[in-house]
């Protein structure tokens, strides 16, 4: 039985007359019993008559004795009607003309289960008024009102199923590098080359076989991050472009086994993991004025820990979320890093949020309610970054952030330190959900937008549009044009970056050990 969620404050009786079965639930309190159409007879003054009118008039009340029974209803009385229309079929509709010329005012609509018997969509509460100018665009309005509501949760449940279907997709593309970087699908890649070209794919194979065995040979068993309870320790290769001579050629990040990062990073290696971005990052550190590097929303570490290696800037890494902030703040220590981790969110102004933790990803952590299905919340500290430039006097040449959403508030409540130190901000950017907010909050700025990708030089973009795909997520907003010194260092990074796979990682740990 579908109830029916209409308001009918001083009624205590319901007269119906339908003539049908109805699998209807009216609220509490409310007596339902048949109206004889010909019996003539007062409606009192705390009953309410039900009708039923639809396109099938053969069987549902049409134009003709729907007046009818309007025309019974005293003044202050009220009628539920239950139509088999769509809300949003109402405006124009000879329904409200009626309800007009009868000098009836709309004053509830409610849906009702598209499978509710007898076609039933809609149901509208109308009661007797004296006539007046302003019952027509009333009644309209309360109609439009209900229509566009639904559509907005319609819109509402189809966001959330795509950002379902984009997260899924997100997942798959990994997997998909995990297994066309595997061993297996090498070797299945080379000899099939020399299947179809005998004499001119044998060499190329052969070739392809050797480095195969030499890298699983370098490798420990079990190279891809389990999912489950306990802690891994995953080697990760660093750029040679650019690197300290005091620094290792890798880094090792200790882990519990089930966070995504980690699991990212042992199967692909920093050639796998936003490689364009990566390139990015550094090459802004190398053309930026003097000061720290800020990562906001750094999950485990991994910009910070980059900046930490290749550079010699101050680093700042920002995560409110403890278990990731001890992760990151181990990989400084164990890694001679020395870069800051703070436990805090940053935002548009200084308090307290409530942090909803992603049942699918650590990932996907996020300020803001809905963006990922979460059981687990908890509270967690909010600063301004200019608050807190101003309270530690660690002014940012290079800022990334990576909040899954809140990116726009994030950068409102960096408004005043962009403005005076003018840094260079890699930002993410999630299509379909914060470009009109972060083209409100840049737009005073005077900063050039540019879509990261793998294709380079960047173009140069007036409007910020998210990748619908999710393959380039990032997004640089420049102080300035990049010059031909920052496209260099971007080229020489991503050289280098290539180069950072599981394989050199695990070659050089055995070497060092």
């Amino acid at each position: 039985m579908h109830q029916l969620k209409i308001d009918l404050e001083g009624i205590d009786e319901v007269l119906d007359t339908t003539g049908v079965e109805l699998d209807l639930a009216l609220p509490d309190g409310l007596d339902l019993r048949r109206y004889d159409r010909a019996a003539v007879c007062d409606i009192g003054a705390t009953a309410a008559l039900m009708a039923l009118a639809s396109p099938n008039s053969t069987t549902h009340g049409g134009r003709a004795d729907l007046a009818n029974l309007l025309r019974r209803l005293p003044p202050g009385g009220r009628a539920v009607l239950l139509l088999g229309w769509n809300a949003e079929d109402l405006p124009g509709h000879w329904l409200l003309d009626l309800i007009l010329e009868l000098s009836c005012r709309i004053t509830q609509v409610a849906g009702v289960e598209c499978d509710a018997v007898h076609g039933i969509e809609t149901a509208l509460v109308v009661a007797r008024v004296p006539p007046s100018a302003d019952l027509a665009p009333a009644n309209l309005h309360a109609v439009a009102e209900f229509g566009i509501a639904r559509l907005k949760q319609q819109v509402a449940e189809l966001n959330s199923r795509l950002s379902h279907v984009r997260q899924d997709l997100v997942g798959a593309r990994s997997e998909t590098r995990r297994i066309r970087s595997s061993g297996a699908y090498r070797a299945g890649r080379a000899l099939g080359a020399w299947t179809r070209a005998p004499v001119r794919g044998a060499a190329t194979a052969t070739r392809e076989l050797a480095r195969i065995w030499r890298g699983r040979r370098s490798r420990p068993v079990g190279r891809e991050v389990p999912r489950g309870s306990g802690s891994v320790t995953v080697p990760i290769a660093l750029p040679s472009s650019g690197a300290a001579a005091d620094r290792p050629p890798l880094i090792t990040i200790t882990a519990p086994a089930r966070l995504l990062v980690p699991r990212y990073l042992a199967a692909d290696g920093l050639a796998g993991y936003e490689p364009s971005a990566l390139a990015c990052f550094l090459a802004a550190t190398d053309v930026a004025g003097p000061g720290a590097v800020y990562d906001v929303g750094a999950n485990v570490g991994i910009y910070a820990a980059l900046a930490g290696a290749m550079t010699d800037r101050p680093v700042v890494a920002f995560e409110p979320y403890p278990l990731l902030v001890d992760v990151a703040r181990r990989l400084a220590e164990d890694n001679g890093l020395g870069y800051t981790t703070e436990t805090l969110a940053l935002g548009a102004r200084a308090g307290t949020a409530t942090l909803y933790l992603s049942d699918r990803s650590d990932s996907s952590n996020s300020l803001h309610a809905g963006f990922r299905t979460s059981s687990h919340q908890l509270e967690v500290p909010v600063d301004t970054l200019d608050s807190y430039v101003r309270r530690t006097g660690a002014v940012p040449a290079v800022i990334k952030v990576d909040t899954e959403t809140s990116e726009p508030s994030v950068l409102a409540g960096a408004a005043e330190t962009i403005m005076r130190h003018r840094p260079w901000v890699l930002c993410e950017v999630l299509a379909g959900r914060v470009e009109p907010e972060l083209e409100r909050v840049l737009a005073p700025l005077g900063y050039r937008w540019f879509h990261i990708t793998d294709e380079a030089p960047y173009r140069e973009s007036v409007r910020i549009v998210g990748d619908r795909s999710y393959q380039d997520l990032m997004w640089l907003f420049a102080p300035e044009t990049p010059t031909g010194a920052f496209w260099d260092a971007l080229g020489r990074w991503r050289e280098a970056l290539a180069a950072c796979t599981p394989e050199r990682a695990h070659l050089l740990r055995t070497r060092l050990t």
